[in-house]
């Protein structure tokens, strides 16, 4: 999560009263939402790669739990 590249394409808009669910969400609110300034498009995507992110990693934690080895010896 630390360079930015989760994929995000799939996802909805974030937007309150938007209804897009398509493939490309960053140029959906590039395009789409002129009311956004620059700075809010890329917060909002933030936000969403930061959400889609730590899905992903429950996810993972769900299929593969962290053991709990007791390391003493």
């Amino acid at each position: 999560m630390a360079n930015g590249r989760i994929h995000i394409r799939l996802d909805s808009c974030s937007v309150v009263g938007c209804a897009y669910h398509g493939t490309r969400l960053d140029r959906h609110l590039d395009i789409d939402h002129t009311e956004l300034s620059q700075q809010e498009a890329d917060f909002l995507l933030q936000e969403v790669k930061r959400k889609v992110g730590l899905k992903m990693l429950r996810e993972l934690r769900e299929i593969d739990p962290p053991s709990t080895h007791d390391n003493d010896t």
